[in-house]
């Protein structure tokens, strides 16, 4: 694995919402010539990191939020519209920023909604492994961030999912 740039600062692993902080250093550790990931709301607010102080984390967050949106917008410019961004990759001289939006992932009844998960990589990473390994965590993502998915009732009533006793 090759050392982080300058300007990426090794940080003690960020973690909310579930204190997922722990499944981001795994996939630093894992995932040769990855520094750096943030999961993130897709209104820019982290949720969780690794490899990042928390000010770049937030930062990182909100720069993944502008790269869905401008994907959004540039796919649906002609008719039909191109959908929801599954994958921004930005390739920069020195570094590769790739930002994958996490509704791909789903377990059963179980969706993740409304996260990204952003990763800063090494110029010379293999592109494919990245975005599977981003897949692969996605997954296992869902299981802890997960919603279960809701449906009415008869009588008007919301059923949370399985294992709603009301």
């Amino acid at each position: 694995m090759t050392s982080p740039p300058p300007s990426i600062t090794p940080a003690e692993p960020r973690s909310g919402t579930g204190d997922l902080g722990w499944l981001l250093v795994n996939f630093l550790e894992e995932v040769p010539g990855v520094d750096a990931g943030v999961l993130g709301t897709l209104d820019g607010l982290p949720l969780a990191s690794a490899g990042l102080s928390e000010a770049k984390s937030a930062h990182l967050a909100a720069v993944a939020t502008t790269q869905n949106s401008a994907g959004k917008a540039g796919g649906n410019i002609i008719d039909p519209p191109g959908g929801d961004v599954e994958l921004v990759i930005v390739q920069l001289s020195r570094r590769y920023v790739f930002v994958m939006n996490t509704q791909q992932g789903t377990t059963g009844d179980t969706a993740v909604a409304g996260t990204l998960l952003t990763v800063l990589a090494a110029p010379d990473v293999d592109t494919r492994m990245v975005g599977n390994e981003m897949a692969a965590l996605i997954k296992s993502v869902a299981r802890h961030l997960g919603t279960t998915t809701r449906t009415a009732t008869a009588d008007g009533s919301v059923n949370a999912g399985p294992g709603d006793e009301a």
